[in-house]
């Protein structure tokens, strides 16, 4: 009977030992957390490192100081798991078994932002000040959580990325007399002295409770030392849109001057002047086939365009610039516009439809 009794208090001394083991894990459910993403708008961001850092938070992220719950890096860049595509990116952990909501927030490209130990400053890498990347922050709102019963990849909840600055799109066109007769590529762009145009050293969090949400807002702008826009040895098509070249992502002083990410931008009339100095290959497009003789290389300097915008002459994050570089046999002819970059989504500046449309490419 004694040993009887000590069987059973080390029997039940080792179950209670089994049950305070458990109690100290979360339980899981096996129900992995995925989600979407995409860019507001189109991005066009460099090849190398532009994947996102995801940004994982138990409580709203515009409520607290703490640190994120969890961070993922996806594989693919942002664009690569979108909604519309059906490939959701599966951060490998599973979701709370009580039903509670995690909140995303994010940015990106990953490999050209350091974070601050909160995460609540971002600095910019010394190889990504050249104004040829396209700095990307998931806002943290209500649209972007997840929970086991209510889940990201709802199309409701997928995750908008907005673009932290503005962006300065070059669009190459062939006139209709060189269709045929002449071709176009290599195109290259650089920005002449002075273009004034500017980058941030960092991003900084910004966060508006009486709007629920927050974001990275880009700060310490310095003029930048522009890169090289390179279009590449695809021609120019024989279409009245033609074909955008390449890009700059930048700033100017007076940007973020009583810019509010969750605020609609007041319009005001106004001109933003660019500079630049261009050089292409030219060809001559030989017999039916069109099969290309390379003839010169031109090169126009200092050639100036004026944008008249609605942001108060001045570029705000969120809107490109279009250039459009129309070549004329050996001349060129530049035109500039102001389009609405980003789609709505979580984003909170007015949108304007662009213009464009192009039929019956030729060579």
């Amino acid at each position: 009977m004694k040993t009887g009794k000590m069987t059973y208090w080390i029997w039940l001394a080792a179950a209670g030992l089994g049950l305070a083991a458990c109690a100290e894990e979360t339980p899981g459910t096996g129900e992995m957390v995925a989600v979407y993403s995409r860019a507001a708008g189109d991005a066009e961001p460099r090849a190398a490192g532009d994947g996102a850092r995801l940004l994982f938070w138990t409580s709203q992220p515009w409520e607290t100081t703490a640190q994120p719950s969890f961070t993922s890096l996806p594989e693919e860049r942002v664009d690569y798991y979108r909604y519309a595509g059906g490939i959701a990116y599966n951060t490998g952990r599973e979701y709370p078994a009580d039903n509670t909501y995690l909140y995303a927030t994010g940015y990106a490209p990953a490999e050209a932002l350091t974070p601050s130990d909160n995460y609540r400053t971002l600095t910019v890498g010394d190889g990504y000040k050249d104004g040829l990347t396209d700095f990307l922050s998931c806002d943290g709102c209500e649209a972007h959580k997840g929970a086991l019963n209510d889940r990201f990849t709802q199309e409701e909840h997928e995750l908008v990325f907005r673009h932290m600055t503005a962006r300065v799109r070059f669009v190459g066109i062939r006139s209709e007399v060189m269709y045929r007769r002449i071709g176009v590529n290599n195109v290259t762009i650089t920005m002449a002295d002075g273009h004034g145009l500017m980058v941030p050293g960092q991003f900084v969090w910004h966060e508006d409770r009486g709007v629920s949400a927050c974001a990275y807002v880009a700060d310490g702008l310095a003029l930048a030392t522009l890169g090289t826009v390179n279009g590449g040895a695809e021609m120019i098509p024989a279409t009245a849109a033609g074909r955008t070249l390449g890009s700059y992502y930048v700033l100017q002083e007076g940007s973020m001057e009583g810019y509010d990410p969750f605020e609609t931008v007041s319009e005001e009339a106004g001109e933003i002047t660019l500079k630049m100095n261009i050089e292409a290959d030219l060809w001559y497009l030989s017999g039916d086939s069109g099969e290309p003789v390379f003839y010169t290389r031109k090169r126009w300097e200092n050639q100036e365009v004026t944008i008249e915008t609605t942001t108060g002459g001045v570029m705000r994050p969120g809107y490109e610039y279009v250039v459009n570089i129309t070549f004329n046999n050996e001349s060129i002819i530049l035109q500039g516009l102001q389009k609405g970059w980003e789609d709505g989504g979580v984003h909170y500046l007015p949108i304007r439809p662009g213009q464009g449309g192009a039929s019956g490419e030729q060579p």
